[in-house]
């Protein structure tokens, strides 16, 4: 059976991706004379969040559907055996997914609340742009993957 794995490659990416970001934020704080240590605090948070809940997101969703092959064997399914099995586990991998969520968007506002709070240790803006900036790397690192694959043929 081939079992899914995680997405290495996107992990990667995002955390060049956000030490770019992080990288970007301190140099435009550098340049309205603003930067104190606690922009590079938050920039470092906000990445190491995006980068663990993409990291969570990636866990769970290869757990479930890993747990989906396992229940499916081995063997060929027809049309309506496949159909069946897609509606029975269905809910399952949807419940998985939901809860993931959940706990994943609960997690980063706490998180964003804390940097918040705790405003003189996390620059509270420093924080917030890496976790609202993680699908465009992902898009960014993914027409780089389809363009060097394209060029090697």
């Amino acid at each position: 059976m081939n079992k899914t794995k995680l997405p290495f490659y996107e992990i990667f990416s995002l955390i060049i991706g956000e030490a770019v970001v992080g990288a970007a934020i301190c140099a435009v704080f550098l340049i309205i004379k603003k930067f104190e240590l606690n922009v590079l605090l938050g920039a470092s948070l906000g990445a190491a969040l995006t980068v663990l809940n993409f990291v969570a997101l990636a866990i769970a969703s290869t757990r479930a559907i890993n747990r989906a092959l396992e229940a499916r064997g081995e063997g060929e399914m027809d049309d309506e055996a496949a159909a069946a099995f897609a509606k029975e586990h269905q809910a399952k991998l949807q419940l998985v997914m939901t809860v993931s969520y959940i706990v994943r968007i609960l997690s980063l506002l706490g998180a964003l609340i804390v940097a918040f709070i705790l405003s003189e240790v996390f620059n509270p803006i420093a924080t917030a742009i890496p976790l609202l900036l993680f699908r465009p790397i992902l898009m960014i690192s993914q027409m780089i993957l389809k363009k060097r694959r394209s060029l090697n043929g």
